[in-house]
Order: structure tokens, then C-alpha cells, then sequence
């Protein structure tokens, strides 16, 4: 909740699988959000970034709310192997992907609604390159 990158790459695939998208602080859970986990009862818990984003004690407090819940965590080096692995792991099969700057939050918040709602991914990329990195293009072509 402090950042929007791993958010915006998210909520694309919370909209595709019909989940929640819940927001926090890094080394705080906020009520309003251990509030909303215990009423939704998942049954599958998916953390998004790294520990700098949600740190293991948090991490902790999630996965005791609902022990019944698998919890698991997805985390790339930076904001774009994020918004990778996210691709790779949710959107298997899928004819299209949206593309948005890392760099900057509007364009993914709309690419992040519209590719939830069309079961698209998300890629963030750094907008000021002259074209994809490697990676990129591998995640898109699988």
C-alpha cells in the first residue's frame, strides 16, 4: 500500500481469478485489512513483493489470520520481474497483455482494470527504453 507497481500488476490478476486486491503497510497489517482477510476466508493467499514490501512478520500475521489458507509470495528482483512472474504464474494461455510504464501509476491503473476485467496481464516495463528488454519479450511469448 505504500507503492503502486506491484499493486497495479496485481490487481489484474486478483480481477482475472475473481479475488481481492487488500493493501498494507510494510512491517505494519492494517486492522482494516486483517479485518477484511478474516472475512473473506481465503483459501489461497497470494503476497506480492519482496520482503521491503511486505516484511516476514507481517507475512506472518496474514498466514495466522486463516490457517487453513495457502499462502505464498511472489517477488521479482525489481517491479518488472514482478509484474513477470505475476504474468507468467496467472495469465497461462493468455492472447493478449497490456504493457505500462514502471515508471509512473496511471497508465498501469488503467491497464490494470481493463486486463482484469479481459483476463490480461499486466507487464511494467521501463517506459523510457527504446524497446522491451529480453525478459519482457520471453514472458509475452510464453
Amino acid at each position: 500500500g505504500v507503492d503502486f507497481p506491484d499493486a497495479l500488476a496485481a490487481g489484474a490478476a486478483a480481477g482475472h481469478l475473481d479475488g481481492s486486491l487488500l493493501l498494507t503497510e510494510p512491517t505494519v497489517l492494517l486492522g482494516s485489512t486483517a479485518a477484511e482477510i478474516v472475512r473473506l476466508a481465503p483459501t489461497r493467499i497470494v503476497l506480492i513483493g519482496g520482503e521491503d514490501r511486505i516484511s516476514r512478520e507481517v507475512a506472518a500475521q496474514i498466514a495466522a489470520l486463516v490457517p487453513a489458507a495457502v499462502t505464498e509470495r511472489i517477488a521479482g528482483s525489481d517491479r518488472y520481474e514482478t509484474s513477470r512472474l505475476i504474468a507468467t504464474r496467472f495469465f497461462t494461455g493468455a492472447v493478449a497483455a497490456y504493457i505500462a510504464t514502471g515508471d509512473a501509476f496511471p497508465d498501469a491503473l488503467v491497464a490494470s482494470s481493463l486486463g482484469g476485467a479481459q483476463g490480461r496481464p499486466v507487464l511494467l516495463v521501463n517506459g523510457a527504453a527504446t524497446r522491451l528488454d529480453p525478459p519482457t519479450l520471453t514472458a509475452l511469448k510464453s
